[in-house]
């Protein structure tokens, strides 16, 4: 995936035009949250902002997961943190834009400390790594336990646009546009995947509608599934 135009991580969307609240209908997840809305975040990638977002744990983004536990040492995440992942030269990237994190105890705002064990009794922080989007508050001793039942929410911005270069955007609006061409209606007028599709049987079953992979930017960075965009261009071979 590296050559010849550099594109280092993607991600694979599928039926992006089911919104909703998301964690639970929606399948925008982190785009509609770009400025513009999802289809903006469909095609440029750009930053995400996320307000009061409810935290997730390792291995389980259920709400009810986002609550303390009173347990010591607990940790958190930002959902739509970045993967962990490094630039060209090895060095590990933000997975959340620095200074936009904002850590919430219920509606209490507490504050950043860079070591969680110089943290003194009484200190209502938690430590965030840069890294992974993950934040861990305290044992009793070395910073406050958030109180048992107490929801943490967190404000943040996700962006991996900046990493790419003129070439790697060139070639991802192409494709993106070219994929987005063939989305539009009779009339000409986009329409975020609103474009009919045939109904198939499958074996033993009832009629579904068509269903197809999608080119999808994640983070400023794009990938194409072969079907998806070899069935566009012989779309337009065949008009």
């Amino acid at each position: 995936m590296r050559e010849p135009f550099g594109i280092r991580y993607f991600e694979i969307g599928n039926e992006n035009n089911q919104g909703g609240d998301d964690g639970t209908a929606s399948q925008q997840y982190w785009m509609s949250n770009v400025n513009g809305g999802a289809l903006e975040g469909y095609a440029d990638g750009c930053t995400a902002t996320f307000n009061k977002q409810y935290a997730v744990i390792r291995g389980n983004w259920n709400v009810a997961k986002s609550y303390s536990t009173g347990e010591k040492n607990q940790e958190f995440a930002c959902r739509y943190a970045l993967i962990p992942r490094t630039d060209e030269k090895g060095k590990a990237r933000d997975a959340v834009v620095k200074g936009s994190v904002k850590v919430y105890v219920g509606d209490e705002l507490w504050s950043p400390v860079d070591n969680i064990k110089s943290a003194r009794l009484g200190d209502k922080v938690y430590q965030l790594d840069m890294t992974t989007g993950f934040f861990t508050f305290g044992d009793g001793e070395h910073g406050v336990i958030p109180e048992k039942g107490k929801q943490i929410k967190v404000d943040y911005y996700s962006s991996g646009a900046d990493s790419l270069g003129p070439t790697q955007q060139a070639v991802i609006q192409a494709v993106a546009q070219d994929n987005l061409d063939n989305q539009k209606d009779g009339t000409g007028e986009f329409k975020f995947f609103s474009t009919p599709k045939p109904e198939r049987k499958p074996q033993g079953g009832l009629p579904q509608t068509g269903d197809a992979s999608t080119l999808m930017v994640a983070g400023g960075v794009a990938v194409g599934v072969a079907t998806t965009i070899a069935g566009a261009r012989a779309r337009k071979r065949r008009v």
